[in-house]
C-alpha cells in the first residue's frame, strides 16, 4: 500500500509539473506568434513533452490558448498591478503615474510577466470569439482604473465625455504602444521605441497625460485635486 501511495504522489506531482511545463511553454510561444501561427509542435518542443500531454492536461491548441490567456493575465497582474499597494492612499497624480508605468514597462518586460501585453495585442488585433467576454472585460477593467483617477482628480461629477477623454488619452498611447510593438516590430520608429529607456517613456507620457488631465479640470473651472501638487512644468 505505501508503495502504491508513494507512485500515486509521485504521478500526481509529476503531472503538475508537466502541466506547468506546457503552460510556461505556451505563453512563451503564443507572445511570440500569436494564435493562428503558433503550432503545438513547437509549444512541445519548448516544454519537453508529447503531443499526447497536451491532449491530456488541455485537451488541445485552442483550450490551451485560452489557459495561457488567463494565466498569462494573473501573473500580469500580480508583476504589473494597476493600482499602487496604498492605493485609495495615494494622490491621483501618484495613482496616474503608476498606471502608466504599469502599461510601459510591462510592453518592454521579455519575461512572463510581459506575455499577457502580446497576446492582448494579439487578440485586439485578431481576436477569437471564445476570449470575447474576458478580452472586452480586461479593457473594461483598464478603463475602470482611469476613471477612477479622473473622479479623483475632477470631482465625482466628472462627465462621462471628460470621463472617455481621460481613457483614451491614457489607454491608447499605453495599450496601442503594445499593440504595434507586437504587430510592427520592424518598423523603424517601433525599433527605436524599442532601445529607449521604458522609465523615461512612462515618465514622458504621465506628465503628457497629467498635464491634459489639469486641462481638463480648468475646463471644468476647478483645479485638479492632487493633495497640493504644483502643476508640471
Amino acid at each position: 500500500m505505501f508503495e502504491l501511495g508513494g507512485a500515486i504522489r509521485t504521478e500526481r506531482k509529476d503531472g503538475v509539473e508537466t502541466r506547468a511545463r506546457i503552460l510556461d511553454a505556451a505563453s512563451e510561444v503564443f507572445s511570440r506568434k500569436g494564435f493562428r501561427i503558433a503550432t503545438v509542435a513547437q509549444i512541445v518542443a519548448a516544454a519537453g513533452v508529447n503531443r499526447a500531454a497536451v491532449n491530456y492536461h488541455f485537451g488541445g491548441k485552442e483550450a490551451l490558448y485560452d489557459q495561457v490567456w488567463r494565466h498569462a493575465r494573473d501573473v500580469c497582474l500580480q508583476g504589473y498591478p494597476l493600482a499602487p499597494p496604498e492605493n485609495g492612499g495615494s494622490s491621483p497624480r501618484e495613482a496616474l503615474r503608476h498606471l502608466i508605468r504599469a502599461l510601459i514597462l510591462r510592453s518592454f518586460d521579455p519575461g512572463p510577466a510581459g506575455h499577457f501585453t502580446r497576446l492582448l495585442a494579439f487578440e485586439i488585433s485578431d481576436p477569437r470569439p471564445s476570449l470575447q467576454t474576458e478580452r472586452l472585460e480586461t479593457i473594461r477593467l483598464h478603463g475602470e482604473h482611469v476613471d477612477v483617477i479622473a473622479r479623483r482628480a475632477l470631482g465625482e461629477d466628472a462627465s462621462e465625455e471628460a470621463l472617455q477623454v481621460c481613457r483614451l488619452s491614457v489607454m491608447s498611447p499605453t495599450i496601442g504602444l503594445g499593440v504595434r510593438m507586437v504587430r510592427h516590430p520592424d518598423q523603424p520608429e517601433v525599433q527605436r521605441i524599442r532601445r529607449s529607456d521604458p522609465e523615461r517613456l512612462a515618465e514622458g507620457l504621465f506628465r503628457f497625460a497629467w498635464a491634459g488631465l489639469q486641462a481638463c479640470a480648468r475646463a471644468a473651472d476647478r483645479p485638479a485635486a492632487d493633495d497640493g501638487a504644483e502643476e508640471l512644468p
